[in-house]
């Protein structure tokens, strides 16, 4: 019918097929072939947009340049291979592809024993910011792990936890509680502005932020050069209150950086790195101030333990034991303070009947588990262990919550936070998903919970009690990341378990997909659980999450140990027996799990 219908018309009729309607039509006969061929890239642009890979009205170089997983000969740029690229890559991160687990053998010149601590993953530069046990920085290239650039000698203090974002490096030193900003050369020599702002680096004299005659004899200005994975000197924060006091938290979203004091933990100092600018110091007496004011009302509870902080775009999570405190980071730039408050009246066990749970699928006790993986040497430095994802993720059951009692049910219907006397809901983090508009919380009990659209709190659309979505994974939650997307998280627990939620499977199936984009409901998500890396990752050190990868530290050596052997995966809620005599951070190396499909590798 297709063949004898104008080109245009057939054109238009083509446009909105799916992609299995496609290939059918692509067998029918060699002239369906040609008619696809003669118009195939008008058919991947719009299967990129039908399936939300790109914005419609997006150029193919735009779409490239934000989403291209591939370069070289092999990977023309043209909507096809747009489409391929992304299409694949999203039935990999659901199992239904091959993934290779990449151990990195990261070394340093002047030190055989490299054992990592942390680390930073910067993706405009491809390079991986490493701090070592030898109180050094290292930065090594993504791909070869060639070592780009170290931090000159000196005597740092205890904390080595390295903040990266949008060019800007912020390390403590330990001195009298003073943080010290270091800038990506390549962006220090170009000019580069932040936020339409000219940003001059370094920062000098009489600014207080000025950067130090010590980092300026570790790095002349003179002696910069614009090399990838190079930092010059910016700017150095001294201790806030002006004595020497030992620094509990500090995060950075650039160019806004938040510190709180160990012996002052209700108060949070802000700083505009970038310009080199001391923001306002925020307290709980000054969110106290705003609560009798606020719509909906709200009291602060009394004595509450600090817990966490975390920075977004357009938020700060100030998160304490038994309460949620989200800031408006645009007003606070403007010297104001819009503040919004989420806690937890429920107890423990009415939110646990209100909690999804998880299930392991159905396997025989005792059976273990085959990975048929294949081990490869990709440079002297890197090892790589490829498997498929149908034995590498496993699909984990999800229970749906029991109703709630009647009388659980009346207790819900009292106004959130009109009171002091309430259980603490133990939150331990809160993260903000990267477009800014839903909340990921962890508990101490294995609870995770969302609050989509969390925005809809203030605004009385709906309670906190009632967006709130739970998650029991019946066992510590240890850390939990969003992914590149606001739809993926990565989970890590205490017992060495690690997860990966797709909170909105249907997001890229034009067949299926919510038709409300503002909406994100946890009804019919999807968890897969990497069995694989059972104990890998510890209790300290850094997790990244990128397009194709997630990043953490590993136990190489018992990775190793494992390939090739079937092994039994323990169940969830049991935590894997560990030799009580064995160092963790001595055992330490990174790793990423790489879900490129394997075509676009090679």
């Amino acid at each position: 019918m297709s063949l004898k219908l104008p080109a245009d018309i057939s054109l238009y009729i083509l446009l909105f097929l799916p992609i299995r309607d496609i290939c059918t039509v692509h067998l029918l006969s060699r002239r369906h072939r040609k008619l696809l061929k003669s118009i195939e890239e008008a058919i991947f642009h719009q299967l990129a947009v039908s399936h939300r890979f790109v914005p419609s009205g997006t150029s193919l170089d735009d779409a490239f340049a934000q989403n291209s997983l591939g370069d070289g000969d092999g990977w023309p740029k043209t909507w096809r291979n747009l489409f391929i690229q992304q299409f694949l890559l999203q039935r990999c991160w659901k199992g239904r592809g091959s993934l290779s687990i990449v151990l990195c053998g990261l070394r340093a010149p002047d030190y055989n024993d490299f054992l990592l601590s942390h680390f930073q993953i910067d993706e405009d530069e491809k390079t991986i910011i490493a701090a070592a046990n030898n109180r050094r920085f290292y930065v090594y290239d993504m791909n070869d792990l060639q070592l780009l650039w170290t931090l000159p000698t000196r005597t740092l203090g205890i904390s080595m936890y390295p903040l990266f974002s949008a060019g800007f490096l912020v390390l403590c030193t330990g001195v009298q509680g003073s943080l010290e900003v270091w800038r990506r050369s390549t962006d220090a020599l170009a000019g580069s502005s932040v936020n339409e702002h000219s940003v001059v680096t370094p920062i000098s004299a009489p600014s207080p932020m000025a950067a130090t005659e010590a980092q300026l004899a570790l790095q002349p200005p003179g002696t910069v050069k614009a090399l990838r994975g190079h930092f010059t000197p910016h700017a150095c924060i001294s201790s806030p209150n002006g004595r020497a006091s030992l620094i509990r938290l500090y995060r950075l979203h650039c160019p806004l950086l938040a510190v709180v004091q160990h012996d002052d933990p209700s108060s949070m100092f802000c700083y505009d790195i970038a310009r080199g600018i001391q923001l306002r110091t925020i307290t709980l007496n000054d969110i106290s101030e705003i609560g009798p004011k606020s719509i909906p009302k709200f009291t602060l509870p009394a004595n509450p333990a600090l817990m966490d902080l975390h920075l977004s775009q357009d938020h700060i999570a100030w998160c304490f034991d038994s309460v949620i405190i989200l800031l408006s980071v645009p007003d606070l730039l403007k010297d104001k303070l819009t503040v919004m408050v989420i806690s937890e009246y429920r107890e423990h066990s009415a939110l646990g009947q209100a909690a999804f749970r998880l299930r392991s699928a159905a396997t025989t006790v005792g059976d273990p588990v085959e990975l048929n993986w294949k081990r490869s040497t990709v440079t002297a430095d890197l090892e790589s262990i490829t498997l498929p994802g149908w034995s590498a993720m496993e699909r984990i059951q999800i229970v749906h919550p029991h109703s709630i009692s009647q009388s659980t049910s009346t207790d819900q219907q009292r106004t959130d936070l009109e009171t002091t006397a309430r259980p603490s809901a133990s939150f331990v983090s809160a993260q903000i998903s990267p477009d800014g508009r839903h909340l990921a919380c962890t508990s101490a009990f294995g609870l995770l919970t969302f609050y989509p659209d969390f925005e809809r709190i203030p605004q009385g659309l709906v309670s906190a009690h009632e967006a709130a979505q739970h998650v029991f994974f019946r066992e510590p939650i240890r850390d939990v990341r969003w992914g590149h997307a606001s739809r993926r998280l990565v989970v890590t627990t205490a017992f060495g378990k690690l997860f990966v939620l797709e909170l909105d499977p249907s997001y890229h199936d034009p067949q299926t997909q919510s038709h409300a984009e503002s909406e994100l409901e946890v009804k019919d998500f999807v968890i897969h659980r990497l069995p694989h890396l059972e104990m890998e990752n510890q209790a300290t050190g850094s997790m990244a999450i990128t397009k194709t990868r997630i990043w953490i530290r590993c136990d190489q050596r018992g990775l190793r140990r494992r390939a090739g052997r079937p092994f039994e995966p323990t169940s969830l809620g049991e935590e894997e027996f560990v030799f009580p005599f064995a160092d963790p951070d001595f055992l330490m190396g990174l790793c990423y799990i790489d879900f490129t499909p394997s075509s676009i590798q090679s």
